[in-house]
């Protein structure tokens, strides 16, 4: 793979590799885009091996979007991010 330690690398087939290490573990994973109507779903799956060489999902990969709220004020245009708590999880 590589030397580079907890990365994910987006690939132009739609997939993904990397890994996520600790002292305690040291994990080559590889994901997979996710389709779905669901907006709040993720948009890759992400999956690990087992020692035995099984498939294991891990987790998951969602798509985030600033929003952007303009307000006038007076003869400036600030353009302010608007932030909720269900977008930062």
């Amino acid at each position: 793979m590589t030397d580079l330690v907890n990365f994910i690398r987006f690939n132009a087939d739609n997939t993904l590799t990397g890994n996520i290490a600790s002292v305690a573990y040291d994990l080559d994973i590889f994901g997979e885009e996710f389709d779905s109507t669901n907006t709040k779903a993720p948009v890759y799956r992400l999956f690990a091996k087992t020692p035995r060489d099984r498939r294991v999902e891990i987790g998951g990969i969602w798509k985030k979007q600033n929003r952007v709220l303009s307000q006038k004020r007076g003869v400036s245009e600030l353009g302010i991010r608007q932030w909720d708590e269900e977008s930062c999880r």
